[in-house]
């Protein structure tokens, strides 16, 4: 199709539903879909167990295993934690032993989940891509992300607000519409690239006519070998 079309290119150029579509970035996009739906499942799942807490309903769940000692901490941004971040598989995405962090600089799902929390204790976090790392992403795209925490330390005299709790918004990844621009670009590119380049073909020709007889002889080469 790329080499009819630079042959005799259609009489006006073909707009791509989408640029930049390509068979990697569709199944990218679909693993990103089922990794979200099974995501939502996850979380109405956890929403009916009785031992887990919600934080913010269908986006976040927190589980306390071992409870902590002292006051427990709001608004504190410095913490001390050792914490292992897998996804609902159980693949090991993040872990540390012993590190201080910032929440300010952290997702939203970490920052909220870990609000209350008493110096010892061990909690779990269940966090919605939603406040996690969203689609574009090195990590796996759209999955549920499962944080074991536990407090070491805290630095109550750096004092954080947090910022409103914006979930990262999903519904166009959940229009099948979407997909249909992409496998439509997909099957218009070569159609697009065959025209794109006979429009710098025709532009080297004019610069440099010896090039029209050389492209004349392939065209007719190629005719000739389409009516064999």
């Amino acid at each position: 199709m790329f080499k009819q079309t630079l042959i005799t290119p259609p009489l006006s150029p073909t707009p791509l539903p989408m640029m930049g579509a390509s068979r990697e970035l569709l199944r990218g996009f679909q693993q990103a879909r089922d990794n979200l739906i099974a995501a939502q499942n996850q979380c109405l799942v956890l929403s009916k167990d009785p031992t887990i807490q919600t934080v913010i309903p269908n986006q976040l769940y927190i589980k306390t295993l071992q409870p902590g000692t002292g006051e427990s901490l709001e608004g504190v941004n410095r913490l001390r934690l050792k914490y292992i971040i897998e996804d609902s598989l159980g693949n090991i995405l993040f872990a540390h032993n012993d590190t201080w962090i910032n929440l300010s600089e952290t997702i939203l799902g970490f920052a909220y989940g870990l609000q209350g929390m008493r110096i010892g204790e061990n909690r779990t976090l269940f966090i919605h891509p939603a406040l996690g790392y969203g689609v574009l992403t090195t990590l796996p795209p759209c999955a549920l992300l499962v944080a074991h925490v536990q407090l070491l330390d805290a630095d109550p005299a750096i004092k954080v607000s947090l910022p409103a709790a914006m979930p990262l918004e999903f519904s166009w990844l959940l229009d099948q519409r979407f997909f249909t621009k992409i496998q439509e670009s997909i099957a218009l590119l070569p159609i697009y690239t065959g025209a794109f380049y006979r429009s710098l073909l025709n532009q080297a020709k004019s610069e440099y006519p010896f090039l029209d007889q050389f492209v004349n002889s392939q065209t007719q080469h190629a005719q000739n070998g389409k009516n064999r």
